[in-house]
């Protein structure tokens, strides 16, 4: 990556931002609710998560929460969220306070993915030169499927984001 973090901010190279948005690198993943905990996205070295969304793409039933979290150490991305039968193209956001159910006090509908109390804000996720596995964790397996989205900038060199596989 030929960008640099200097006093301006983080400035990342047009090619990584994908069609000029500023949301940064947008990696994708397709959760299985069938597999718990299910491995959503490996972080190398430090990065900026500027945006996590998720939609329901296959319908979710019998499974009561999900909870994102770092897999080796259970630190949580979002607190506990109900998911009970939601309905297929339900969105969900990481507001990124780690305290908030996904879309924070606002409810998860269909198409609409919103937080009522404040606007999402960023997470710094990573480990200076290693690497983590964010999850997905829920009270127990069931049936559906969930898109993710994740957008991130690199904070250091080499720093990426991939689909765990």
């Amino acid at each position: 990556m030929d960008g640099q973090i200097g006093s301006g901010g983080i400035a990342a190279a047009s090619s990584d931002l994908g069609s000029g948005t500023r949301l940064g690198i947008r990696v994708t993943k397709v959760s299985d609710i069938a597999s718990d905990p299910d491995a959503l996205f490996v972080v190398t070295g430090k990065v900026l998560i500027t945006l996590m969304v998720g939609e329901v793409t296959t319908v979710i039933a019998t499974t009561t929460t999900l909870n994102l979290r770092v897999a080796s150490t259970n630190e949580s991305l979002c607190q506990n969220t109900t998911i009970t039968n939601d309905i297929l193209a339900t969105m969900y956001i990481l507001t990124g306070d780690i305290a908030d159910d996904l879309n924070g006090t606002g409810l998860a509908q269909a198409r609409v993915a919103s937080v009522q109390d404040n606007p999402p804000s960023q997470l710094v996720v990573g480990l200076a030169g290693g690497s983590l596995t964010i999850e997905q964790n829920l009270n127990a397996a069931g049936t559906g499927a969930i898109t993710w989205d994740l957008f991130y900038i690199p904070l250091e060199d080499d720093a990426k984001v991939e689909a765990a596989a």
